[in-house]
């Protein structure tokens, strides 16, 4: 069963204000360090200006430091066999750092250069430049990919219209400034009052790790020990209800084999703990049980239309989110559309799905799935995980609290949620494929659905949306 990672559930609790280095571990006598840092900041922006900006930071923060080229960087952090990575998700940004523990090698000069790397980073025009190439080469690598193509358009046109966000666009990158990404950092990366660590290593590593963070997080002060069982910021919300879209998207790409397919619902209101567990249990019946889940099964085992059957996810932007991603050989296309929409009625508008299901065969997926969360929870690195996920609203505190052995799903309740969801979801449907052999095809299987062509090559452009 899925670690449940994605980010996304609203809690009503959020983190105190006061500064502080949230320090949560786990055990584990191999000679390894294994920190992750997450600190509550985002690429998330409340100003198309500053689009972009903080994407930028992972290239920038790996570049090297203010006396450091990137090259001297990593010869001096691979003298201690050590990794340092930072990522930038929408909501929440992530320091990765390992290294083996080395008896009698003293850490002090690896706490001096990773305290300097995240201090001082080498906001320089050249380090600059490259973080730029590189984001501009991601955006456009992205046309060569149709699965990225179906799943991107999808998502940009929710983001934008729906879920109250500023998706990243190629014309972007023309707003993009070194000494505005640079004053970025400085104010909500360095200055974010709370951030968290999680630990997993021996016991005996605990006072070097702890040096590590308070020299590199000198600025949110004190460390706290103990799994800190909340959200990190508070869930986004919406300054206004959005208008409700149905939403075809036909990407305009010839010559294809397989008509990638992305078809995701969202609902612009965040979860309560109430409906958290059927909401995943949902998704674990659709397509998470793999080759046995319903998409798995229409798709593919039985379908003969699709290799690959794919989730969209939990959550898109925090909020709850429900569909497929597909591949199908295009001359099934068709057959697939239909199928596609057939089941996504009866999964989601009415949720026979659910109720049509045999009492012994829900009892075998309710198993699966209680035995699958047992699984995760099992290991050092699947307990942190879990909490992790509490962290980032993908679990909240209630459910994490209660014992997996004593779960109980009813089918009633699961078939009220999810059609209650998907009514007031936002739906769009995402086609890569010939404009002039699609339109038919997709028109029949989803009536009343508005089509909209973007060439493949303006899927980037936010003109498209």
């Amino acid at each position: 069963m899925k670690t449940f990672l994605a980010l996304g559930l609203g809690l009503a609790a959020v983190s105190s204000p006061r500064a502080t280095i949230f320090f949560d571990r786990e055990a584990d006598p191999f000679p390894f360090v294994d920190l992750t840092v997450i600190l509550p900041v985002g690429s998330d922006v409340d100003v198309r200006k500053d689009v972009g900006l903080k994407q930028m930071l992972p290239d920038i923060l790996e570049g090297g430091t203010a006396k450091l080229s990137r090259a001297d960087f990593f010869d001096r952090i691979a003298e201690f066999g050590a990794t340092y990575d930072v990522s930038v998700t929408n909501e929440f940004s992530f320091v990765k750092i390992s290294y083996p523990i080395v008896p009698k090698k003293k850490m002090d000069g690896l706490v001096a250069l990773l305290s300097e790397a995240w201090k001082t980073p080498r906001f320089d025009d050249e380090t600059y430049k490259i973080a730029r190439t590189k984001l501009e080469a991601s955006i456009r690598s992205s046309l060569d990919s149709d699965q990225t193509l179906a799943t991107s358009s999808a998502r940009r046109f929710l983001s934008k219209n729906v879920l109250g966000t500023l998706p990243l666009f190629i014309e972007d990158l023309g707003h993009l400034d070194l000494s505005r990404t640079q004053s970025v950092y400085e104010t909500e990366f360095l200055g974010v009052p709370n951030v968290w660590a999680g630990f997993i290593g021996p016991e005996s590593e605990v006072d070097n790790v702890k040096k590590l963070l308070t020299a590199m997080f000198s600025k949110q002060g004190s460390i706290q020990d103990g799994p800190h069982l909340e959200r990190l910021r508070a869930p986004k919300a919406l300054a206004k209800k959005p208008k409700t879209y149905k939403k075809i998207l036909i990407v305009d790409k010839a010559d294809r084999s397989q008509t990638y397919t992305a078809f995701i619902g969202a609902r612009p209101s965040l979860l309560s703990p109430q409906e958290e567990l059927p909401f995943l249990f949902s998704h674990h019946i659709m397509v998470f049980s793999g080759l046995n889940s319903v998409w798995g099964e229409v798709l593919r085992t039985k379908g003969g239309f699709s290799y690959a059957v794919m989730s969209p996810g939990y959550y898109q932007l925090g909020f709850p989110v429900m569909g497929v991603v597909s591949n199908p050989i295009r001359e099934k296309t068709a057959d697939a559309l239909r199928a596609i929409a057939n089941t996504a009625k009866a999964a989601y508008d009415t949720g026979k799905v659910y109720a049509n299901l045999s009492a012994s065969e829900w009892g075998h997926r309710e198993r699966s799935f209680r035995y699958g969360e047992i699984l995760d929870r099992s290991s050092s690195s699947g307990r942190l995980s879990k909490r992790i996920s509490i962290l980032t609203g993908a679990l909240s505190p209630e459910l994490y609290a209660r014992d997996p052995a004593t779960w109980k799903i009813d089918p009633k309740e699961v078939e009220k949620l999810i059609s209650g969801i998907w009514k007031e979801s936002s739906r769009v449907l995402s086609v890569v494929g010939k404009a002039a052999d699609l339109r038919g095809p997709v028109s029949k299987a989803f009536p009343g659905y508005d089509i909209q062509v973007i060439p493949f090559q303006q899927v980037i452009s936010e003109k498209s949306y």
